[in-house]
């Protein structure tokens, strides 16, 4: 059964060789997978672009989503995008949030 949900992480900390490097928050895409329950399929940052246009002194700022590209399975990851993807996968994979909120969703369209 190819199967996912979204699931939505607020103030998600994030430890790069166990530096604290910052909260995030977003939307990953939780994937159903035979061997380990789930796998991080997608994953979108809320982000915020700001800007100053032409004539005007104040800032703009517009919510801009933020995709993450997975990093290639065999050479790792390659660019800032692809390391912050790896990241927050380890911490999602660590949540027992996440962990609780796929198998309540996966419960429910089994039954």
């Amino acid at each position: 059964m190819d199967w996912s949900v979204e699931y939505r992480f607020e103030d998600l900390p994030i430890k790069v060789n166990g530096i604290h490097t910052g909260m995030f928050a977003g939307i990953a895409e939780l994937a159903r997978c035979e061997a380990s329950g789930f796998y991080v399929k997608a994953i979108v940052l809320d982000g915020e672009k700001v800007r100053m246009p032409l004539g005007n002194r104040k800032l703009v700022r517009e919510d801009e989503p933020i995709h993450l590209t997975r990093p290639f399975t065999n050479g790792g990851p390659q660019d800032f995008s692809q390391y912050l993807f790896e990241a927050i996968e380890t911490a999602l994979y660590g949540s027992e949030a996440a962990s609780e909120f796929f198998h309540a969703q996966f419960a429910e369209i089994a039954a």
